[in-house]
């Protein structure tokens, strides 16, 4: 008889049958159909565009170096894979000037802004941040 379990980790699904492992990586596609737009933004399947309230990002759409560019593609990458380990819960905290749901976001019961804050892909709200002072 072969016993198969299935364990869930953020980003990665294990099963092991009698001693043997498969490591099988996440999905590509978002959870019930989120659009990740931004490094700090996205939409839900419903159509609710969602603004993570406290952190800033780099700008995907117009960045103004190509030291922002390339920071921005490494948040959009992570933000993906994070909303693939574990659904995202909202705490909606107003609707801004372009229609955004501003929201504090938690995925597998961590604070999303704190946890690209702390990665070093975000910054905290409010801030005016230079992303190309590198260069």
């Amino acid at each position: 008889m072969v016993r198969l379990v299935l364990n869930s980790c953020p980003g990665f699904r294990i099963a092991s049958a009698v001693g043997v492992i498969l490591l099988v990586s996440a999905t590509s596609a978002l959870p019930a159909g989120i659009k990740v737009i931004d490094g700090d933004s996205f939409v839900t399947a419903d159509g609710e565009t969602i603004r993570v309230e406290n952190i800033d990002t780099p700008s995907s759409h117009s960045p103004k170096c190509p030291a922002e560019k390339e920071l921005a593609a490494k948040v959009v990458a992570r933000l993906t894979e994070l909303l693939n380990a574990c659904p995202p819960e909202f705490d909606r905290r107003f609707t801004d000037k372009d229609g955004r749901t501003n929201a504090r976001v938690s995925v597998c019961g961590e604070d999303l802004g704190t946890k690209l804050e702390n990665e070093g892909l975000a910054d905290v709200r409010g801030i005016s941040t230079n992303w190309c002072k590198a260069e």
